[in-house]
């Protein structure tokens, strides 16, 4: 089985599929998802430690779009766990 990214360093999006959750989903980088957000960096960091926001590693840290979208939907619970 193959596994493509594709990074596009342009508007900092990438497509492909997600290293964590499998989904075919948006990659963006850290500094869009907080634009996209307004969570600020150290909590998204924190969600990205805690695997709640699912990144893939490499020349520039790219998160999955779904899964910061599906933390956001679910209240924006504390990186603490509070409200899972």
């Amino acid at each position: 089985m193959f596994e493509e990214v594709v990074y596009v360093y342009g508007d900092r999006r990438a497509s492909g599929s997600c290293p964590r959750c499998g989904e075919k989903a948006p990659l963006v980088s850290v500094g869009l998802g907080i634009r996209m957000t307004g969570i600020d960096r150290n909590t998204l960091e924190g969600l990205i430690e805690s695997n709640r926001v699912h990144a893939l590693s490499g020349p520039a840290q790219m998160i999955c779009l779904l899964s910061l979208a599906r933390h956001c939907l679910n209240g924006a619970q504390s990186v603490s766990g509070q409200g899972e």
